[in-house]
């Protein structure tokens, strides 16, 4: 019997680590670093299952419980993605996430179409892009609820803006 009151105590203290966690979580940003890996280009059961990997990824990030969030698409050299990470970075960036693509190895990004909306972050390292990019998400905060509203792209701009400046692309 004299355990009872001894678990609840216990019980009561990690719920209460979870909430600061919790609390601490929606205070810091939350970047993942998705990097692109080497196949052979038309073999749909690698798309699908790198597609189904980036997805995951995603849905992990989203469960952070951080309201900023980001990604980090590392591509080939010119940083371009297969079609499978191409639909899955997409939709995240159609979902009002943030996405920055690089290329591997400090190659140069190729231009990204106009209606891409990726932040170019130019011959950056991962890491000093998901630094950035978490500065950035503190600065302007995450996208407006809409993500292809004209408030939206404005937004999107200040970022690419700053990737810019730090790239010396301005």
């Amino acid at each position: 019997m004299p355990r009872l009151p001894f678990l609840r105590l216990v019980f009561s203290l990690l719920c209460g680590l979870g909430a600061a966690r919790e609390a601490m979580a929606t205070v810091s940003p939350q970047i993942a670093v998705i990097t692109e890996e080497t196949r052979l280009p038309g073999d749909h059961h690698q798309e699908s299952a790198a597609e189904m990997a980036v997805l995951i990824q995603l849905a992990q990030l989203q469960n952070s419980r951080s309201a900023q969030v980001g990604v980090i698409g590392v591509g080939n050299r010119h940083g371009m993605f297969h079609a499978g990470t191409y639909r899955a970075l997409s939709f995240a960036a159609s979902q009002g996430m943030l996405v920055v693509r690089l290329a591997t190895d400090g190659g140069q990004t190729a231009p990204a179409p106009t209606d891409t909306p990726f932040i170019n972050g130019g011959q950056m390292s991962s890491d000093q892009a998901a630094d950035l990019l978490a500065q950035c998400l503190a600065q302007f905060g995450p996208l407006p609820a809409d993500p292809d509203s004209p408030a939206a792209q404005a937004h999107r701009q200040k970022y690419q803006a700053a990737f810019d400046r730090a790239t010396g692309r301005s």
